[in-house]
């Protein structure tokens, strides 16, 4: 299957995404979605991923700069659903 990619910008704050999932597995729960919390601040980034990893989520990337206008870190819920938590800019 070749990879896809659509988007639509609803807003200024919300964008919807879908991809292939990115390790080309079938997208069932916890591949092949994520949801994504855009925050204020690197700072937030941080705190967020902390609280999220006390609370028992699992790391599947610690916070840090991925491309110069996208810092991000993700988890997985208790639930295996995978979190982005990101500073955009």
């Amino acid at each position: 299957m070749k990879e896809a990619f659509f988007y639509t910008l609803k807003d200024d704050d919300t964008v919807f995404a879908i991809f292939v999932p990115y390790d080309g597995n079938p997208a069932t729960v916890g591949n092949g979605n994520m949801t994504g919390i855009t925050l204020d601040s690197t700072e937030e980034v941080d705190d967020m991923y902390a609280k999220a990893i006390e609370l028992g989520a699992s790391d599947e990337g610690e916070p840090g700069q991925r491309v110069p206008t996208f810092y991000g870190a993700y988890v997985r819920d208790l639930d295996g659903n995978k979190l982005v938590f990101c500073k955009m800019g």
